[in-house]
C-alpha cells in the first residue's frame, strides 16, 4: 500500500517537465515509458487508457502513469487541451492513480504555481536538481490530499453548498443568495460551515474566488482587466485590493513569477 511518508522519504529524480498545448485536433499517443508520470489538466477534457482502465479527464484532474505499461487515447479531442507533465524516476512503492476533479476545487491554483515553479526551475541552470523534487514531491502531496478530502463524508449540506459556489464562482455570490438557495438560516449555515470547513461561508467563497483568479492570471489568456468580471467582481480597483489582501503581491507580479517554462504544442 502506497505510503505518503514513504514517497516523501524516498530518492526521487525528476527526468523531464513540460507544458503540453493543443489547439486542435489531437489524441494522446499510445506508448510505453521508462518513468513515472504525473499528469494535470489545465484546460480542456480528454481520454486516456492505461492497458484496460480507461481516465476521462478534466480541468483539475491528475492522474500518475507507471513506467513499463501501455498507455494512450482513446477518442480525438477537437477543443483546445493544456495539461502539466512531469516525468519521473522513483525508488518506492508507485503513487496510487487518481482522476480528481472535485477536491482541486481550493487546490487548483497550488497545483499550477507548483508546476510552474517546477518548469521553471528545470529550465534555469542555477538552481540545484534537488529542488525540482521538492516541488514535484509537493505536487504529489496536493493531489494525495485532495483524493483524501474528496474520500471523506463531510456534511452532505456542506458538499453541496461547495459545489454550487464552484459553480456560480462567476456570478457575485452573498449570503442571502445561498440562504434563498438552500432553505435555512444564514446564522445556522454559517455555524455548520465553520464546523466542517473551519471557515465561514464569506471566507470561502473568497477563496474560490482567488483560486479561480490566480488560474486565469496563470493561464496568460486574459488581459488582468478582463479577470475580474469573469469573477463576479465589476470593479476592477477591489479586485487589486481583494487579491493584494490575499496573495500580498499585485496579479501582475503574480503573472511574472517563475516564467522559464518548456512549453510543447501539437
Amino acid at each position: 500500500m502506497f505510503n505518503m511518508q514513504d514517497f516523501l522519504n524516498a530518492p526521487l529524480h525528476v527526468v523531464s517537465a513540460g507544458l503540453f498545448i493543443s489547439d486542435g485536433k489531437w489524441i494522446h499517443p499510445t506508448r510505453v515509458i521508462n518513468s513515472f508520470e504525473l499528469i494535470f489538466v489545465m484546460q480542456g477534457s480528454f481520454q486516456i487508457a492505461e492497458e484496460e482502465t480507461v481516465y476521462t479527464l478534466r480541468q483539475g484532474d491528475a492522474l500518475f502513469l507507471r513506467p513499463g505499461i501501455e498507455h494512450r487515447g482513446l477518442s480525438p479531442s477537437t477543443e483546445k487541451i493544456s495539461f502539466y507533465w512531469v516525468h519521473f524516476d522513483f525508488e518506492g512503492p508507485p503513487p496510487p492513480k487518481t482522476a480528481s476533479s472535485r477536491a482541486a476545487v481550493l487546490n487548483d491554483s497550488n497545483m499550477r504555481i507548483l508546476f510552474k515553479q517546477l518548469l521553471h526551475y528545470c529550465n534555469t541552470p542555477t538552481y540545484p536538481a534537488a529542488c525540482q523534487g521538492y516541488l514535484l514531491r509537493l505536487a504529489v502531496v496536493e493531489v494525495l490530499l485532495s483524493q483524501s478530502q474528496n474520500s471523506g463524508k463531510g456534511s452532505a449540506l456542506i458538499k453541496e453548498i461547495q459545489e454550487w459556489i464552484r459553480v456560480h464562482y462567476d456570478r457575485p455570490i452573498t449570503l442571502e443568495d445561498i440562504e434563498q438557495r438552500f432553505g435555512y438560516n444564514r446564522d445556522y449555515l454559517t455555524r455548520i460551515f465553520k464546523k466542517d470547513c473551519n471557515m465561514g461561508i464569506k471566507k470561502y467563497i473568497d477563496t474560490v474566488k482567488m483560486s479561480k483568479a490566480k488560474a486565469l492570471i496563470l493561464s496568460g489568456d486574459y488581459p488582468l482587466k478582463a479577470i475580474p468580471p469573469m469573477l463576479g467582481i465589476e470593479d476592477y480597483n477591489l479586485f487589486l485590493k481583494m487579491f493584494k489582501y490575499h496573495e500580498g503581491i499585485t496579479p501582475r507580479q503574480y503573472r511574472e513569477t517563475y516564467v522559464n517554462i518548456h512549453t510543447n504544442k501539437k
